[in-house]
């Protein structure tokens, strides 16, 4: 079991060993649950928008980001209880009831 609850980690993790992705993700979760526009996070974060539609995408991939449609826009939210299960995964490495 715990060799699976790895396992589902590793893309988290992995998606969040970058700079930019974890400014991203400082920026979306500012924003709360109504969430943030891409554009709002290009100009705040100062990153092109080629570059945050990577980032942006690979977020969304691993399931701690939600993208949903708004008009014309796409709104990012944070994904709390996918960030949640990663703090208690960390958590309980460390020894530390979460």
């Amino acid at each position: 079991m715990a060799d699976q609850t790895a396992q589902q980690q590793v893309p988290i993790l992995a998606a969040l060993a970058q700079a930019t992705r974890l400014e991203i993700l400082a920026r979306v979760a500012g924003a709360g649950a109504k969430g943030v526009a891409a554009g709002d996070i290009a100009r705040s974060i100062r990153c092109p928008a080629s570059t945050l539609s990577f980032h942006l995408k690979e977020l969304s991939r691993t399931g701690i980001l939600e993208a949903r449609p708004r008009g014309r826009f796409i709104i990012y939210a944070l994904q709390r209880e996918a960030l949640g299960e990663l703090a208690r995964y960390i958590a309980g490495l460390a020894g530390v009831e979460p």
